[in-house]
Formats: structure tokens, sequence, C-alpha cells
């Protein structure tokens, strides 16, 4: 089986639309368009003859759900929940890093700019998170209205392909259309600057927008390291008087250490009644926190939690409450040499869902949200913090958007719990010290061993 861009099928949201995994409840409402015979005039299936037809079609994607393959959406109206369409990824070449997508519509919403919608977000989804280059489409001659839905997305015309695809008993010739990574990304910076023409573009004005796709660096972790006899799960801890204490009750094995400069932190397995997992004290910030991640990674670890504390943005928030990250704006570097610039890098769905039933099965009250990673310990400024608030940042932390975009190049999978710790939203810093720290670590310790062990 060839190695996936992704796992899973993330929902994606523009301010109508709603991209989601299909369901057997949408049946009704796919069955109403797949049953029209101008939707699949021009598309690889026959008309839809009864219900029974449109749950075997669910049937089918169900089952690409199953095999965690790359996504299939069906596009739903936000203000209704209403399923009027699908769009996903019909063919894809893992080596080639490249796709080819397909969607259908409603014929009540055509001509309505929504499929052009649905397609401009799916191309941010497989550009910035899934790390393609290349992104193609295909419509038989006559079609040409899903040209124009080709040609309002940025994709290129490349030429007419004779007798390329065969359906309804028949070869048709095609038009291929395509956008390439470097094209797509062109467009975004011509879009945030329109006034630039020949000169140097954003992209050529920060080094840090600078962004390479190649899979392979001049020191490739899988190179230098070699694998070892490690636990797949890895608890990330940022609490080291609390790996520390637990090292001291002999329930903690040395099994390699990671070396730098700074120092040598020690990789311990854990036993637990469930298996072994895998447990170390990164140093703090973004570059050395994610360059430990890397070389676990090498070693042979590829599910991870992540466990810390966090600054937070709203007095309300409790020391001590925890806060799953379901995304982080990346106010930081190292994420931007995973991948291609972007405001902020989305969680592991799976993750989050996994640490989530973890705190309801024990009654721990939590937030999920998005978080601010910066580099900066002392440039919280006010209006900074004001900016990240009504974004929708409920906490601010060091590493969070780095292990994301690491997580997501290697293709592991991570999940992070937070807790609140110091308070930053107002005129002074609040450290909010007179609450004992301890028992709050171990708890979250506990917890992130238990969401770990059950990804």
């Amino acid at each position: 089986m060839q190695e996936l861009f992704f796992r899973g099928t993330p929902q994606l949201e523009t301010e109508r639309l709603v991209l989601r995994k299909i369901t057997p409840d949408d049946a009704d409402d796919i069955f109403e368009y797949a049953s029209d015979d101008e939707v699949a005039k021009y598309v690889t299936w026959d008309t839809h003859k009864s219900v029974d037809d449109t749950r075997n079609f669910i049937n089918f994607i169900l089952g690409r759900y199953e095999r965690d393959e790359a996504g299939e959406w069906g596009i739903a109206l936000k203000e209704n929940g209403k399923l009027i369409g699908t769009i996903g990824f019909t063919a894809y070449s893992v080596k080639s890093r490249r796709a080819e997508i397909g969607y259908v519509l409603s014929r009540k919403y055509w001509g309505q700019g929504i499929m052009t919608e649905a397609v401009n977000l799916v191309l941010k989804f497989a550009f910035e998170d899934m790390g393609l280059n290349r992104i193609e489409s295909l419509h038989v001659l006559d079609n040409e209205k899903s040209g124009k839905v080709m040609q309002k997305a940025g994709m290129s015309f490349e030429g007419i392909i004779r007798e390329r695809i065969y359906f309804k008993n028949k070869f048709w010739d095609a038009k291929q259309y395509a956008i390439l990574r470097s094209d797509w990304l062109k467009q975004q910076n011509h879009n945030d600057n329109p006034s630039e023409g020949a000169g140097i573009g954003i992209m050529k004005q920060f080094p840090i927008l600078e962004f390479d796709p190649a899979r392979e660096a001049v020191i490739e972790p899988g190179k230098v390291i070699k694998p070892i006899d490690i636990p797949e799960r890895c608890v990330i801890c940022f609490f080291k008087e609390v790996i520390d204490g637990v090292a001291e009750r002999n329930k903690l094995q040395v099994i390699t250490e990671l070396k730098s400069e700074c120092g040598v932190v020690p990789v311990y397995k854990m036993e637990t009644d469930r298996g072994s997992i895998a447990v170390f004290n990164p140093f703090v910030g973004a570059p050395n926190a994610a360059g430990m991640l890397e070389e676990v990674i090498a070693r042979g670890c590829n599910k991870f939690i992540a466990c810390g504390g966090a600054g937070v943005l709203n007095k309300d928030i409790a020391v001590g409450h925890l806060i799953i990250p379901t995304s982080a704006v990346r106010d930081e570097g190292t994420s931007y040499h995973y991948l291609p610039p972007s405001r902020e890098v989305g969680a592991n769905a799976h993750a989050v869902r996994t640490i989530q039933n973890v705190l309801e099965k024990h009654g721990v009250k939590y937030l999920t949200g998005k978080t601010w990673t910066t580099d900066a310990l002392f440039r919280e400024t006010r209006e900074k913090v004001a900016l990240r608030k009504s974004e929708g940042c409920v906490t601010v932390e060091m590493e969070c958007a780095a292990f994301l975009a690491v997580s997501k190049f290697r293709n592991v999978i991570f999940g992070q719990i937070l807790y609140g710790g110091d308070d930053v939203s107002g005129i002074e810093w609040d450290v909010r010290g007179g609450t004992s720290r301890k028992s709050i670590r171990e708890r979250v310790f506990d917890l992130a061993v238990e969401c770990c062990l059950e990804l």
C-alpha cells in the first residue's frame, strides 16, 4: 500500500460552505441531484435510479474513509447543512505528488460560484497541508461549464487529450487543466499584493516565505539517525519535574538520548498495563522542540501527544484548565520550513477527537480553540495580544505550530494538551503564581499518556 499524503478527510470551511465527510444520512440529498440526468450527463457514473444506487455510492466512499485514502468531501451549505454536491481526488500519485480533482454539483446551485469556491478551498488544502505539487482536472469537450470552474480557480489549459475518458460505453476526448504549487503561490502573492508588478514580490522580500517543497534535505534525519527498538507511541512532556518523579519511581527506562550543544535529553520507555510508550522532555522553543520531534520520528515513533503549559489570552480561563489546540497561528519561523506560507496550521482531527474522548470519559472540563505560537518570549505586546484574541486565539505558547507542521510533513499523528498558566490578557502580566502547578502537571501527564495509548 502506498504511503498516504495525509490521514483522514478533515472538515474544511468557507463563508458559505462546509466540506465534510459524507455519511449515510446524506442519501436523500445526494439522490436529489444524482437522479438528475443533466447532472449525470458528463460524469463517469450513471444517473441514480433509486436511493439504493445512492447508498451503494455512499458505501464506496465510506470504504475510502476507512482506508484513509485521499479526501472525498461532501459539499454542504453552511446555512442549513444541506448536501448539494461532492468534490474529491479521483486519482493521485504519491511519488509525483500529483492528484486529479473531480466534482459534481446539484443543478439548483449552478452559476452561483459555489463550485469555484469549493475548488479553491481544496486547492488551498492540497498545496498547504498535503504538500502536493500539481493538481489536474479534466472535462469532456462539451462540458465547458466545468472548464470555466477550472479557469476561475486559476488552472491553466494544457491541451486536448484524445479519447482520454471512457464512460457510458464510449471514449471521450477531454480538455486537461492543471495548476502547480508555484502557480498557486504566485496567485496568492498577487492577491495579497495586487500592486506588485515586475518588481520583487513578497515571496522574494522575506526569506522565511521561500518554502521549498523538496522532501529531502542536506541533513536528512532518516539517513543520519537509525531506527531503534522504540514504542511507536510517544508523549512529549514539558514538565521535567514530572518525568523526573516518574523516573525516580523506577517506572522509566532510558532507551536512547537526544544530544545537542545544550545538553543531553534522555528518551525513556514507560511500561503501562496497555503497552509501552516513549517519553521525553524537550527543550523550550520551536526550533529545538521540532528538531527533537524529527529525531524521535526517525528512531521509529509515529503517534504523539504533547503536554505543556500556556499563557492564556482570557483571564476567565482558570489556572489548570485544559485546552486542546485545533489550530495554531504561525508566528514563529520553524513551521515555514515544513509547510507553504499560511496564517495558521490545523491540528490532526483524529488526535483532537481522541483527546476529547479521554477527557470527557474522566469528566475533565476543557476548551478547544486556536493557539498562538510565538518565538519571542518578551514580545507579546498589548497590540499583538489584542490581534490574536480578535482572530480567536485562546492561548499563547512557543511550539505547537512547529509540532503540527513537522507532523504533517512527516505524515505522523500529533495532538497536544495545554493547561492554562499565566495570564497575558491584561495591561500587566499576571503570573498567577498563587496556585500550585505540581498536581496539575501530574494529572495532565497522566491524561496525555492515556490519550497517546488511544491513538
